[in-house]
C-alpha cells in the first residue's frame, strides 16, 4: 500500500525531486516497477512529473488515492518496507552459509552486507545563512576555550600548530611512504600519544604482530633500544621492567587486531566491528594495501577506490579520526628531495582524494621530514625535519630547516591568495623525544 501512496503523492503534487533528492530509485517499487520508471523518464526528459492524464494513457488500471500523510512519514514507511525486503535476502544467505557452508564466512557476509541496510539516509541539509549561523559561532567560541573538544592533539607541537591536531569528527588522514622509510613508526607513536591523553585507540597491524607493535610503543616511551627489547638483553631488564609497570598506569589503551586475530585480512566491515566492539576514539590501519573488499573485483585500482570510501563512510559514521598508512609508487623520488604528492600513492588516487590530510614522509641519512601533500584546512603547505634516532624513538626538531622550508613553499603557493601564504614567526620550544 505505501508504494502506490508515494506514487499517489508524487503524481498529485507532481513532486518527483522529494523521491531524487532522498536517494528512492526503482528498486524501492517492486509493485509498481513500470509506473515508477515511467515517471523517472518523464521528469528526466521534459523536466517536470506528467499530469495524470498523460499517466493514465499508459496505465488505465492505476488506482489514484487521496493522500493526506506527510512525506516525512511516507518516506519513513517506504524505506521500511524496503530494508524489510532486503534484510529478509540478507538473512537468508547468510543463514544458508551458517548452516550449510563456514560459520566465520557466514558473519563476514553480514558484516559485509550490512551497508545494504544502513545505507538508506535522507538528504537532509541546512540552512548556515540562519539556522546554521549560530551553531557555528558556539562552535567557533567552544573551540577558543578548548581546543581539545574538536581536535585530538597528535604528539607533535610543530604539527599541532599548522593542522591544530587531529579533528575528534572529520579526519581522515593517510601517512605516505616508500617501504622501510618509517610510516608505521610514525603511525604508532601517534597512537602511543592518544592513549598518553586516555583515548581508546585501535591499531589493525597487517604485517607486525601484536608483540612487535608492543615493543615499538615501549621504545617511544621508554627510549630503551628497541633492538635489544626485541632480542631479550639482559642489561635492560631493571629498566625494561620499571618501563612496563608505568605504562600500565597510562589513562588510555591500545587495543591491537591482526589478520590472524580477524582470521584473515581485514576489511572496511570487520575493521568497523572492532571499533564498534571496543569503542574506539582513534584508529590506525598498517597498512592501506593490506586490506581486502568485501567485493570482488578483478581491477586492483577498483578494489582500492571501493576500499578507500568504505573506509571514509566508516570514518564519518563513526566520527572518530583514523589514519592509515600507504605506499608511495615505485616513481617516487626516494633520495629525501622530492615532494610527493597525493597521486603518488599505490594503488589508488581515491585514497588521496577521500582524506582531509596527507602526509608523505621521506628520510635523508639520519632526519626524517613530514610534508603536507594536502591539508584541507592549512593555510599554506609545510614540512617539518627531525634528526631520528630510530632505536631510542627519539626525535630532535630541525627549526631552521623548518623555516627555510616553509618560506619555500610559501613563495611557491602561487594558488594561494596573499592573506594565506604565512610565514612563521615564533619560536617552537623545546626538543621532541619521543
Amino acid at each position: 500500500m505505501i508504494q502506490l501512496q508515494v506514487l499517489n503523492y508524487v503524481l498529485n503534487n507532481r513532486d518527483f525531486a522529494m523521491l531524487r533528492l532522498n536517494n528512492i530509485t526503482q528498486e524501492y517499487f517492486n509493485e509498481y516497477p513500470d509506473e515508477y520508471k515511467f515517471i523517472e523518464k518523464h521528469y528526466d526528459e521534459f523536466g517536470r512529473v506528467a499530469d495524470k492524464e498523460t499517466f493514465v494513457g499508459y496505465f488505465p488500471d492505476f488506482k489514484f488515492i487521496d493522500v493526506q500523510e506527510s512525506p516525512r512519514y511516507l518516506l519513513d514507511s517506504l524505506r521500511e518496507e524496503y530494508v524489510y525486503r532486503k534484510a529478509y535476502t540478507v538473512f537468508q544467505d547468510v543463514n544458508k552459509e551458517m548452516t550449510e557452508g563456514d560459520s566465520r564466512r557466514g558473519v563476514e557476509l553480514l558484516l559485509s552486507r550490512m551497508p545494504e541496510l544502513t545505507a538508506q539516509l535522507n538528504v537532509d541539509s541546512t540552512d548556515i545563512l540562519h539556522d546554521g549561523a549560530d551553531k557555528r559561532f558556539q562552535q567557533y567560541c567552544d573551540t577558543g576555550e578548548d581546543i581539545t573538544k574538536f581536535y585530538m592533539p597528535t604528539g607533535l607541537p610543530e604539527l599541532d600548530k599548522r593542522i591544530g591536531g587531529w579533528n575528534r569528527k572529520n579526519d581522515l588522514v593517510a601517512i605516505c611512504a616508500r617501504p622501510g622509510v618509517g610510516k608505521s613508526w610514525i603511525m604508532d607513536y601517534f597512537m602511543l600519544k592518544a592513549a598518553e591523553q586516555g583515548y581508546n585507540v585501535g591499531i589493525y597491524s597487517g604485517e607486525m604482530d601484536e608483540s612487535e607493535v608492543g615493543y615499538r610503543i615501549d621504545t617511544f616511551m621508554s627510549h630503551i633500544s628497541n633492538f635489544k627489547i626485541s632480542k631479550g638483553y639482559s642489561d635492560i631488564f631493571d629498566d625494561y621492567k620499571q618501563h612496563i609497570e608505568n605504562m600500565k598506569k597510562l589513562p588510555g589503551k591500545i587495543m591491537v587486531c591482526t589478520p590472524r586475530t580477524l582470521g584473515g585480512p581485514a576489511t572496511p566491515a570487520k575493521i568497523r566491528a572492532f571499533c564498534e566492539r571496543y569503542k574506539i576514539d582513534i584508529l590506525g590501519i598498517d597498512q592501506y594495501s593490506l586490506l581486502d573488499s568485501e567485493k570482488s573485483m578483478y581491477k586492483t585500482n577498483e578494489k582500492y577506490a571501493e576500499i578507500s570510501k568504505n573506509i571514509k563512510t566508516m570514518q564519518l559514521e563513526l566520527g572518530i579520526p583514523v589514519l592509515i598508512n600507504a605506499q608511495l609508487n615505485r616513481q617516487t623520488t626516494q633520495d629525501g628531495d622530492g615532494k610527493p604528492g597525493t597521486e603518488n600513492i599505490a594503488g589508488s588516487d581515491r585514497l588521496g582524494q577521500d582524506c582531509s590530510i596527507v602526509l608523505s614522509i621521506t628520510t635523508k641519512d639520519d632526519h626524517i621530514r613530514l610534508v603536507s601533500s594536502k591539508v584541507r584546512s592549512a593555510s599554506s603547505k609545510f614540512e617539518l625535519t627531525y634528526k631520528w634516532d630510530i632505536d631510542k624513538g627519539i626525535l630532535e626538531y630541525q627549526e631552521h630547516d623548518e623555516e627555510n622550508s616553509t618560506r619555500h613553499n610559501d613563495e611557491e603557493d602561487d594558488d594561494a591568495p596573499p592573506s594565506k601564504r604565512m610565514r612563521r614567526t615564533q619560536t617552537v620550544g623545546e626538543d621532541i623525544k619521543f
